[in-house]
């Protein structure tokens, strides 16, 4: 947190001396004037309230605060600030030493710094970005570290997933498209949604003979539906709807697909499978347990000599023979 407070800092005295203006302060500094019973009253340098204020240090939260509110909005003017002297703390952080960082330098060092701190929380997956919208949902694209199938990243709504061939084909066909026919994507989609909104009224009609009994009225009146609906049902022959239209699949068959192009790309090796750990070999236990005599006396008992009728002696406790010396 240390570092990351210094860092920030540093960027935003670059950044105000890039456009000259006063380093930003995390002290909360009282007011010059303030009125109290219909009076104005000004707070001049040196009072109590001004001069608590400058005993007061801001905590590291407010300072990064404060620094952050001048460098996101100027980060461009961070980059390009040449290089300048800097006082920072040595290796082994017992000395201070004179460098110089650029703003390049100091942005490079903020990232390192964001990376670090996103892996002492645990946040250490790495997702990687791709340029083509999903061409289903028109969402983001990308794919996990380590993994070769490319998902889109609204997984609640519209689940899509690629291969990593098939991604290309559609990035190719995409690009394609942006370039030499812009228009007809906007025309295909008309189309397309006018073909949709036929469909919808001639399942509407399709109804048309509850509707003419209810409203009561002749007969003809559904006969002259049904034509009508034929005749449009004909005329939009083979039109898919929008779920046919959706040029994606589940994972499961994007999965099968990815391994049979693995299969036919590496030669139908088999895939790499972690080494199964080696069953341990039985260990013999330490030896016999101790005699529960030498858990609960201070001197061990002779079993044997217990069981022959000697009695340890009363001054010494022991066994022996004839009187104790």
């Amino acid at each position: 947190m240390r570092a990351i407070v210094d860092m920030a800092d540093r960027a935003a005295t670059t950044i105000s001396a890039a456009l000259n203006t006063d380093q930003p302060d995390a002290r909360r500094r009282p007011p010059t004037e303030t009125r109290l019973h219909d009076k104005t009253i000004r707070l001049e340098e040196g009072s109590p309230a001004w001069n608590a204020a400058e005993a007061v240090h801001p905590e590291d939260r407010q300072i990064l605060d404060a620094a952050i509110r001048l460098v996101e909005p100027n980060i461009n003017h961070l980059a390009a600030a040449p290089a300048e002297p800097h006082i920072i703390w040595n290796k082994h952080g017992e000395t201070r030493e004179l460098v110089e960082y650029t703003g390049i330098d100091i942005a490079l060092r903020l990232v390192e710094l964001h990376h670090q701190a996103r892996a002492e929380l645990g946040l250490t997956r790495l997702r990687h970005r791709y340029p083509m919208p999903c061409p289903n949902c028109g969402g983001r694209v990308g794919r996990d570290d380590g993994e070769t199938i490319i998902t889109c990243d609204d997984r609640d709504n519209c689940k899509s997933t690629w291969t990593e061939r098939e991604y290309q084909f559609l990035a190719g066909l995409i690009t394609r498209e942006r370039l030499d026919m812009e228009i007809l994507k906007y025309l295909l989609a008309e189309a397309y949604a006018r073909l949709d909104a036929v469909q919808q009224r001639i399942n509407v009609l399709s109804d048309i003979d509850a509707w003419v009994a209810e409203a009561e009225l002749p007969a003809e009146a559904a006969v002259i539906g049904q034509l009508i609906a034929e005749s449009f049902d004909e005329a939009i022959a083979g039109h898919l709807t929008p779920a046919q239209r959706a040029i994606t699949t589940a994972r499961k068959d994007t999965e099968q697909r990815q391994t049979s192009e693995d299969t036919w790309a590496w030669g139908n090796e088999p895939r790499y499978q972690r080494p199964r750990p080696k069953p341990k070999k039985a260990t013999r236990p330490a030896g016999p347990p101790v005699h529960p005599g030498s858990l609960s006396t201070l001197i061990d008992i002779d079993e044997t000599a217990a069981l022959a009728g000697q009695i340890a002696c009363t001054e010494c406790n022991l066994t022996h023979r004839g009187d104790c010396a």
